[in-house]
């Protein structure tokens, strides 16, 4: 039909001779432009019969709209929120909840008749509701109408890791792609191989259609079935799929027509937005299940706060352009006025950059964390300050050490700034807002867990306390647990030391594992030992501990301390004799992690004058030392050597 607009009914109930209105995207009910007996007559209708499949692998916003024929036009009239989709057009506001997810979608479409006016019937004589070239609120008239119905199968299967997500996608597109068989060879056409059927039992399904179905298929067995029987169930059911509107300015130069387009690059832009704002409610959902959202309350609402901000926003993003299209293709305002809007999103905390920073930092913090959470697996997390508060009670516990993580609860001034922005009046075509330039600003400081210095402690202190907890699991006096707080004065993380209930120390600083213990000097009393400092957590090192055995033997023996802290003896140590030394460092909670071993060989016969020791060998802990094997030079030739 030549001047004609086709159009997709997208679940609307379109009728020949109905107005439409193109500014608006609105269909105007319970009128037509001609008489209804004179549309009886003058219809004519013809059968069309046809049925495809299609597979769909794109998510994107541009390939769904072309899936259902959405134009450019249509596409920025839905992007505006004029008009409300249904039946299998639902699917267009379907998204993927994960970026671990695969996801196809198969299209069924079908068309049963066309319905349309002859051209000799498109004439002004024949008009019998005049008022529609009068009032202006009607464009075009519905001159013809395709039936048929449309249904969309959209399957998502999750990847078991996210590396895996595109081989399973891979898999999932074949599968579904054997789907179409079903309808016409029944289910017996189908083979799976062992990949397809290794996944087939996780796909899910969710359907959007045209007709209703007695039972939504929600698994990929559903599907199959619900697609053999889909010619018989969609036959009898056909809904207005296609519609074509004629200009009513063809009939009056009057009439009320679209005097301008929406520019395609603006609507590019458009979808690019609204594509971020999808992937950000993407990562959202992500971030809310991931383990460290799960046991920390206080990140889960950031991010559900983030979440539904971008959410609001976009509801308002989209009501600024329905607002201005309907002036724009009316001819009463000019294009800029849609380029406006966009040019007052790069100034507001909603733009695209500031957004991706936001969340790429978020999830750098909560990979972090994460990482922490799976180096003290083991530990008890601890969720809500009354948990906390019920360890501290325990007079079963006299002491409580707690890897306290100090940033979760902080403020985030990125939040409040979109929080204050949506807040403040809508103020429609004005660039001038109030400056907006604290957020960008806000970003650019290095936060905690962008400082490798601070990192690095942070390993060092949970490796530590890692250490102790295995070492002292025996103590009932003491519980090791993982818990928050806003403690501004150590971000990140830190060590907490409570002692009968209370706070005693926030910023514990437990030993490292110590250096081995040197053997310095021989003496005719015996041989003398030093433990030599450990490289970190020496203020909470009250003493050290010295142990030796000789080699071969199970049982550890401890050293007694001489002169300085840090000086143990041995006497009475037997010629020719191996011995094994060992350190740790003593605290208030109990022993470090033990040192790596060193070995020593008395020599033959006790020496007569002392003499200093270089190159001891140092062993891991549980290492023998094998005279036999070993290719270092023994202790005690030196010694000789020196002393014969």
């Amino acid at each position: 039909m030549e001047g004609a607009l086709q159009m997709p009914a997208l679940g609307r109930p379109f009728q020949l001779g109905m107005l439409y209105d193109c500014h608006r995207e609105l269909l105007i009910p319970s009128i037509t432009l001609w008489d209804a007996d004179l549309l009886q007559k003058e219809a004519t209708l013809e059968a069309q019969r046809q049925a495809e499949f299609q597979v769909l692998a794109s998510e994107s916003l541009r390939d769904k709209a072309s899936a259902l024929g959405l134009n450019g036009s249509l596409r920025a009239s839905f992007f505006g929120g004029l008009f409300e989709v249904g039946g299998s057009a639902a699917y267009l506001q379907d998204n993927k909840q994960s970026a671990s997810h695969a996801r196809v979608t198969l299209h069924h479409s079908a068309t049963t008749e066309f319905k349309h006016l002859a051209e000799s019937h498109l004439s002004r004589k024949s008009v019998s509701y005049e008022k529609a070239f009068e009032e202006g609120s009607a464009t075009h008239v519905v001159t013809a109408v395709l039936y048929g119905a449309h249904a969309f199968f959209v399957f998502d299967c999750e990847a078991s890791r996210p590396e895996a997500v595109q081989d399973t996608q891979g898999r999932l597109l074949g599968m579904v792609r054997k789907v179409p068989a079903v309808a016409a060879e029944g289910r017996g056409s189908l083979r799976w191989n062992d990949a397809e059927k290794e996944i087939e039992g996780k796909i899910t399904c969710t359907f959007y259609g045209d007709f209703p179905l007695q039972n939504n298929p929600t698994t990929f067995q559903d599907a199959l079935e619900t697609c053999a029987g889909l010619p018989q169930i969609s036959s009898g059911k056909a809904v207005p799929v296609t519609v074509w509107l004629y200009p009513l300015v063809k009939l009056d130069p009057q009439a009320a027509h679209v005097v301008r387009d929406v520019p395609l690059s603006w609507l590019r832009e458009v979808e690019t937005h609204l594509k971020s704002l999808t992937k950000v409610d993407l990562r959202c959902n992500d971030l809310i299940k991931s383990p460290v959202a799960s046991v920390f309350p206080e990140v889960r609402e950031k991010i559900k706060r983030l979440q539904r901000l971008c959410r609001r926003h976009g509801q308002v993003f989209q009501q600024e352009i329905g607002q201005n299209l309907p002036a724009v293709r009316g001819g009463k305002e000019d294009a800029a006025v849609l380029w406006g809007v966009l040019m007052r999103l790069n100034q507001t905390p909603f733009d695209r950059q500031a957004l991706k920073t936001f969340l790429a930092r978020k999830e750098q913090e909560v990979d972090f964390v994460g990482l922490c959470l799976s180096q003290l697996r083991g530990l008890e997390v601890i969720s809500a300050q009354n948990e906390l508060d019920g360890i501290l009670f325990d007079r079963k516990s006299k002491l409580v050490v707690s890897f306290t993580f100090t940033s979760l609860r902080s403020e985030e001034p990125y939040l409040s700034d979109l929080q204050e922005w949506l807040r403040r009046p809508h103020l429609a075509g004005r660039a001038e807002r109030a400056p907006v330039t604290s957020f960008s600003k806000k970003q650019t400081s290095k936060l905690w867990f962008e400082d490798e210095e601070r990192k690095q402690n942070i390993r060092c202190a949970a490796r530590s306390l890692l250490d102790f907890v295995e070492i002292n699991r025996g103590r009932g006096d003491v519980r090791f647990i993982v818990s928050s707080a806003c403690d501004e004065s150590n971000p990140g993380a830190s060590v907490y030391l409570y002692e009968d209930g209370k706070l005693v120390n926030a910023h514990l600083e437990l030993p490292s594992r110590p250096p081995p213990p040197e053997v310095e000097r021989v003496q005719p009393k015996g041989v003398q030992i030093s433990a030599n400092p450990v490289a970190h957590g020496g203020a909470s090192v009250s003493r050290y501990q010295v142990e030796y055995r000789i080699a071969g033997e199970e049982e550890w023996r401890s050293l007694p301390t001489e002169g300085p802290k840090n000086k143990f003896t041995l006497e009475g140590v037997h010629p020719n004799a191996e011995y094994q030394f060992r350190c740790a460092a003593v605290t208030q909670l109990g022993l470090s992690r033990w040192s790596e071993e060193v070995a020593w060989a008395c020599p033959m016969g006790s020496p007569g004058k002392e003499a200093r020791l270089q190159g001891e060998r140092r062993l891991e802990v549980g290492m023998p030392y094998n005279r036999e094997k070993s290719k270092m030079p023994c202790l005690c030739t030196a010694l000789l050597d020196q002393n014969v």
